[in-house]
């Protein structure tokens, strides 16, 4: 679940979640604008905080991920110039990277 909807169903204001999280209403603005991907601590504190309805894939792929859906369709990654492929897989990595060291953290191996 995106974090923007969890907070609507919730009625939980930027403010309050920027409380519960230790972090500023501009750091939040920016999680729900796409301008800012939170680190992986502040992943899973949104991840407590939400009772696990918003997942580390939900806040690093977010919007970015209707994005990638799009260029699969209308150019898939064998078609797209060198560089345009290299930024997809690039982010895809990162993306994995993340979710996995969350995972680890949730089951407390790190």
């Amino acid at each position: 679940m995106r974090l923007r909807n969890w907070m609507a169903e919730t009625a939980t204001s930027q403010g309050q979640l920027a409380r519960d999280l230790g972090c500023t209403q501009t750091a939040i603005s920016r999680y729900l604008t796409g301008q800012r991907i939170p680190r992986p601590s502040v992943m899973l504190r949104i991840y407590e905080v939400s009772d696990g309805a918003v997942t580390p894939n939900d806040l690093v792929l977010g919007q970015n991920m209707e994005t990638l859906y799009h260029v699969a369709e209308i150019a898939p990654a064998e078609s797209l110039p060198p560089t345009q492929e290299t930024r997809v897989a690039d982010f895809s990595r990162e993306a994995l990277e993340v979710t996995n060291e969350m995972i680890d953290r949730m089951r407390g191996r790190k």
